[in-house]
This record gives C-alpha cells, sequence and structure tokens, in this order.
C-alpha cells in the first residue's frame, strides 16, 4: 500500500471512529470497560486493518486531486480528541491513535493532552509542534532531540534558536552527534553547529559515529572549514 493509499485507509478508520463516539458507543467493537490494555490495543488494530482494507476495496475516487487526505485527518482527529475527552477509553485510544496518525497532530490537541498527562512520552517522541515539544522537553529527552532536528532541518529557525536547545540542556554533546547525521537547513546554521562541535573538540572524537556524519559537516570538521 503506497502512502496516499495508507492515508486514505487511516482516514476511513478514523472517520468509523468518530462515528462510533458519535453514537456514543467505544471507538471499536472490542473496547469495553475493564479490558486489558493489550486485549483493548489488539481490538483497536484488529478493527483499524478491517475496515481500512475493506474502504480501500470498494471505495471510488483514490485519484481525485481535490482530496487532501492529511487535512481531513485533522479534522477527525479534533472532533475525536473532542468526542473521547473525558471517557474512560482515552488514554487507550490516544496510546494506540499515537501510532498511526502524521505527526503533528493539531496544536490545540496536542496542548490539551499534554495539560492533562495523556500520552506525553508518545508525544515526545514524534515531531510535533515545536511549542508541544519544548512543553514536554523536561520530563521527555527524545523530545529535545526531535526539537533540535526540527529546528535544524528547516530554514526559518536561525542559529540563536539552536543556542537555546544547546544550553538549556545538559546533554548538548548527544544533540550535536545528532544534528551531524542531519541535513542543515541553511548554511548558517551549518556553520554554527561545526563551530560548537570543534569548540568541544569533538573533531578529535574517532568513534563510530563519524561514519554518520553528514557528508558536508564531516568536510567541515575534518578541515579548517566552518569555524566562527
Amino acid at each position: 500500500m503506497d502512502e496516499r493509499n495508507g492515508l486514505f485507509a487511516l482516514g476511513a478508520w478514523l472517520g468509523a471512529v468518530r462515528d462510533r463516539l458519535r453514537a456514543g458507543r467505544p471507538p471499536s467493537p472490542g473496547c469495553t470497560r475493564g479490558r486489558s490494555s493489550k486485549r483493548w490495543a489488539m481490538a483497536i488494530e484488529t478493527h483499524f486493518k478491517s475496515f481500512g482494507v475493506q474502504w480501500l476495496a470498494y471505495s471510488r475516487g483514490l485519484d481525485d486531486p481535490r482530496f487532501e487526505p492529511v487535512a481531513l485527518l485533522d479534522e477527525y482527529i479534533t472532533e475525536i480528541h473532542a468526542l473521547a475527552r473525558g471517557k474512560f477509553f482515552e488514554e487507550e485510544l490516544w496510546s494506540e491513535l499515537l501510532t498511526v496518525v502524521p505527526a503533528p497532530l493539531p496544536l490545540p490537541v496536542a496542548h490539551d493532552l499534554v495539560d492533562r498527562n495523556i500520552e506525553v512520552t508518545s508525544l515526545g517522541h514524534r515531531y510535533e509542534h515545536q511549542a508541544v515539544l519544548w512543553r514536554v522537553a523536561d520530563q521527555v529527552i527524545e523530545a529535545v532531540y526531535n526539537l533540535a532536528i526540527l529546528r535544524y532541518e528547516n530554514e526559518h529557525d536561525g542559529p540563536d534558536r539552536l543556542e537555546e536547545i544547546f544550553y538549556q540542556f545538559p546533554y548538548w554533546l548527544e544533540i550535536g552527534q545528532i544534528l551531524a547525521e542531519r541535513d542543515a537547513g541553511t548554511a548558517e546554521k551549518l556553520d554554527w553547529l561545526v563551530a560548537r562541535m570543534k569548540e568541544h573538540s569533538l573533531h578529535t572524537d574517532r568513534t563510530r559515529r563519524q561514519q554518520f556524519w553528514n557528508p558536508e559537516f564531516r568536510e567541515r570538521m575534518l578541515t579548517g572549514e566552518g569555524t566562527q
């Protein structure tokens, strides 16, 4: 199944979940109060696979350019969030949703989950909006890494936004090593990273991590270029 059809299948399943919630029922037929989390997850997964495959088999218009799957997913997720809020199955539902829905979640939804301490660790492991990752960074180290990656790879955040992360958290070396394997959004940020890592003598490190360095970063680290 290609990515586009996968999004259609996911959208179909979310639509089915939304319709069940609208009718006052749990999100999938096997979800009842008191079931173990594992059996609960299996029930959701079974419902997802059976409904998604069935929808793909009989639906029309998969190539309709007027349909934007991700925008529709956001609408479904926003309504599902409102309908499931405070229900006995809410936490288990989000535990499963966050394994399949694309990041980032609609910002109000993500903030509300953080406010109520629902699946905070899972959110930190995803490329959520920067504001959300910043909120959970003190609790989830992967949120720091993902926040740094987002700021390093995009074209809009400057080096000052990386400085904020680099010196706010104690594991700057791990952050630098992760960014060294990524493509910088601008030459300015690449120069910034090279300078910071040379400042901490990372260029003398001969560990196996060097083989994963981004080629441009490696070249500048092992030469005199990129210092500030």
